[in-house]
């Protein structure tokens, strides 16, 4: 029977036996057979006089559910661009500027707080971008950076 290691096991594993300067974390999780690269999903709620009166959206779900890939690129990597400094970037591009959690960590996500206009409708359209696929520590740096903590 095939021994399964979750992805955290199985960096440390591989670090206690080769010692931690041996091992590309990122890379050894992007090799593992169904790994899948750090992306950022996207979600979306839609707000209208009429759902706000009613104290709820008028819309929500899904605009991109497969996500936007972060890992660097060729161009990235000779540029010493990592996967946070592509997620930040995006992130930021994208007009995220608050986190879901005053405290980040795993599981933050990243809204707009300026919404999209639809002044036929009245209509309110924000975005909330979900992580996945990033690393403990790559959140927590997205999150220091996103905030500004820490500088």
């Amino acid at each position: 029977m095939k021994e399964y290691l979750t992805p955290d096991a199985a960096v440390i594993r591989t670090l206690c036996e080769n010692g931690p300067h041996d091992v590309d974390v990122r890379q050894f999780i992007l090799d593992m057979p169904d790994a899948a690269p750090p992306r950022i999903l996207t979600t979306y709620h839609t707000t209208t006089p009429e759902s706000v009166a009613q104290g709820d959206y008028a819309d929500n779900g899904w605009e991109d559910q497969e996500g936007v890939d972060m890992t660097p690129d060729e161009w990235d990597r000779e540029e010493g661009r990592s996967v946070v400094d592509n997620a930040v970037k995006w992130l930021q591009d994208k007009g995220a500027l608050e986190p879901s959690d005053s405290h980040g960590g795993v599981g933050t996500w990243y809204s707009t707080i300026d919404p999209e206009r639809n002044y036929r409708t009245g209509g309110e359209k924000f975005y909330q971008f979900h992580l996945k696929g990033f690393l403990e520590p790559e959140q927590e740096e997205i999150f220091r950076r996103m905030t500004r903590r820490g500088n």
